[in-house]
């Protein structure tokens, strides 16, 4: 193989390594999916990956364990019944980690006119 032939050889095998997270949706400092799930009201969970439970408090309040250090991502959730993707309008929700657990966080559901808790289904996820 000449001199040409390798310089070519190896900058294509470099350009390959440099693009292909790009095409795979996976740069370096992308924040992965720690986990996710459907949940009913009562603290069913229906669907779920890296998510290992969920407990229900006071009405309105859920702790949800992941399973994994969940301490330094972003919370998402969405309220909505998960076996028919029906939304309720007027209740919001409030997330935050649970005190000394890094693998669980605390979810309010609440009336936004009243501050009343309100139980209801919802989807979490976790990105770190």
């Amino acid at each position: 193989m000449s001199v040409l032939a390798k310089v070519f050889k190896s900058s294509l095998m470099a350009l390959l390594l440099i693009a292909a997270p790009a095409a795979t949706g996976a740069m370096a400092n992308e924040p992965k999916l720690a986990g996710w799930a459907a949940v009913r009201a009562d603290g069913t969970l229906l669907r779920a990956k890296g998510v290992s439970k969920v407990t229900p408090g006071s009405t309105g309040t859920y702790t949800i364990k992941f399973d994994r250090n969940v301490r330094k991502c972003a919370y998402f959730v969405q309220i909505a019944n998960p076996e028919e993707a029906t939304f309720v309008l007027g209740l919001t929700t409030a997330m935050h980690p649970d005190a000394g657990k890094k693998k669980r966080v605390k979810l309010a559901i609440f009336d936004s006119n009243s501050s009343a808790g309100f139980n209801h289904g919802f989807f979490v996820q976790a990105l770190c």
